[in-house]
């Protein structure tokens, strides 16, 4: 395992650096939600119950896991018996989306294909998106943006090492 370098947030440099630190954050967040606009469309809502069943279903197994190499990558799938269940009411609860909205739009999801209903978890993401060329891209596009934005942090002493 290579040993990495750990960074904590320098509050005062944060304080100096108040309006840079939000103006970057806030780019890179929009660059994030327009790849993911691009692949699966401009509803906001429909992205933020994507994201959410996703976490909620696969965020316990990859924690979880076994070994390093157990889940943390799409060339795994994750088995539905290894997935915390995911509900219309728990998307609600991640989302902040009325539970009623969370329902309608969980189901026109789950109709066009990006989501579907699985015995055991309940909502689950199709693994068929998260196996696609497209998905595997994106991913790659939010770790550059994401490194991006942590450089930029570091450049201006806001991200300091620990």
């Amino acid at each position: 395992m290579v040993a990495m370098a750990r960074y904590t947030v320098d509050a005062e440099a944060v304080q100096a650096e108040s309006r840079m630190v939000a103006l970057q954050t806030a780019v890179a967040l929009l660059r994030l939600i327009e790849a993911y606009r691009e692949m699966f469309g401009s509803d906001v809502d429909r992205l933020m119950i994507l994201l959410a069943v996703g976490a909620i279903t696969a965020e316990r197994p990859v924690k979880a896991a076994a070994s390093p190499e157990h889940y943390v990558r799409f060339g795994v799938p994750i088995p539905s018996e290894d997935m915390t269940r995911c509900t219309a009411l728990s998307i609600a609860a991640a989302t902040g989306l009325p539970r009623e909205t969370a329902r309608r739009k969980t189901k026109q999801m789950i109709d066009d294909g990006v989501l579907r209903r699985d015995a055991h978890v309940g909502i689950r993401v199709n693994e068929q998106i998260l196996q696609s060329p497209e998905f595997r891209a994106l991913v790659q596009r939010h770790a550059g943006e994401i490194a991006r934005l942590a450089n930029a942090l570091i450049e201006r002493g806001v991200f300091v090492e620990s």
